[in-house]
Order: structure tokens, then sequence, then C-alpha cells
């Protein structure tokens, strides 16, 4: 089995065990428009400030990892940690605007570009970090230009949308102290996919 079944399965069985879950019918139509889709969605672009801790699986191609995923976020200001399981290690990630700064587990300090170009290295692709700020929130970011939103039966929440060649779909929601928010997701274009199991939503 290569390590992109390895990290996938593992995520798998780990979400298995979640709590809280507000399951989204899947055998449920979707609509084209969604009549409280408008007032949610104000509600989601206002939620500036929150912090998550999840599972993570990032698959690039045949490659894989799993690992976990804590991050806080303050306006455009975020701040992430990411441990592997499978040889990444640990990485933390500041950013604000085109400003970044990436530091190892040895210490070491990168910024801006050369922040990208390891995080692409590490990862197999550039993880885009100001449209996930808000995909994971369950909504597009509207600084990213046009998105194709795809609704639940009930009109509530998104199903999936597709923005900046991604496609994100979305599988449950958590009941959490802002709020209804997404709990399962996953992110995919071309051979690069991402997926999230989010254990706690919290302020930061």
């Amino acid at each position: 089995m290569n390590c992109r079944a390895v990290a996938l399965s593992a995520l798998a069985l780990a979400a298995a065990g979640c709590t809280t879950l507000v399951p989204r019918n899947a055998a449920a139509p979707l609509v084209v428009t969604a009549k409280d889709w408008p007032a949610r969605r104000v509600q989601l672009l206002a939620l500036q400030d929150f912090a998550l801790h999840a599972r993570i699986a990032i698959a690039a191609g045949s490659d894989g990892f799993s690992g976990t995923l804590r991050w806080q976020q303050h306006g455009s200001a975020g701040q992430m940690q990411l441990v592997g399981a499978l040889g990444i290690g640990a990485i933390d990630i500041a950013f604000d605007g085109d400003s970044m700064q990436l530091k190892d587990s040895r210490g070491n300090v990168l910024a801006d570009a050369a922040a990208r170009a390891e995080i692409e290295r590490r990862l197999g692709f550039n993880l885009p970090l100001a449209e996930l700020g808000y995909w994971v929130r369950g909504v597009a970011d509207p600084a990213a230009g046009t998105a194709r939103e795809e609704y639940v039966a009930d009109g509530t929440h998104l199903a999936a949308l597709e923005q900046s060649g991604w496609r994100v779909e979305y599988a449950s929601e958590a009941l959490s102290p802002l709020g209804p928010l997404p709990q399962k997701l996953s992110a995919h274009r071309a051979d690069y996919r991402l997926r999230l199991a989010v254990d706690r939503w919290s302020r930061p």
C-alpha cells in the first residue's frame, strides 16, 4: 500500500470516532438556489477569529501523509502548526496577507517566497492558504474571484464549491461554540487532495 493510501485510510478510520456531527443526507438532491444561504454567508464571512484542531491527510500524486493541524486565525493573520506522521516533520506557518514565515522542527526560519517554496517541497503542491481560511468555514473567498456553489437540499449551507481551480466538498457539520461549522471536508485539484476532519472548533 503506498503512502497516499495509508494517509487517506488513516484519516477515514480516525474520523469515524468523531462526535457532535450533524450529517448531511448524501441522497438528498442539491438545489440550484438557496433561500437561507445569503444570511448564512454573511455570518460565515463575519467569523474572522477562530481556532481549530483537526486531523489532516494530504496527497500529491502517489505520495501522501497524514497528521494533525492546529490553526488560529485573527482577521487576515493566521498561525498553523502542521505535524506529519509520515516523515514531513513539524512546521509552523505564520501568514498575514502576502507575508509568510515558516519555522521547522530544527528551528530553521524561512520567509515569503522561500517559505512558500519549502511548503510546496514538503507537501508536493502550493497550499492555498488565503482561500483555505474561507473554505474551512464553509464559504468561498470573496477576494479569489467567482465561485461555483452547490447547496444542501434545505438551503442552509454549502454542499460543495469550486474556486481557484479547486473543488471543495463538505460531508458534515459540527456544533461548536462559534455556531455550526464544517466538520469533514475535502479539497482536490488535479492529483492534489487535502482532507480535514475537525475535532474541535473554538475561540482563539
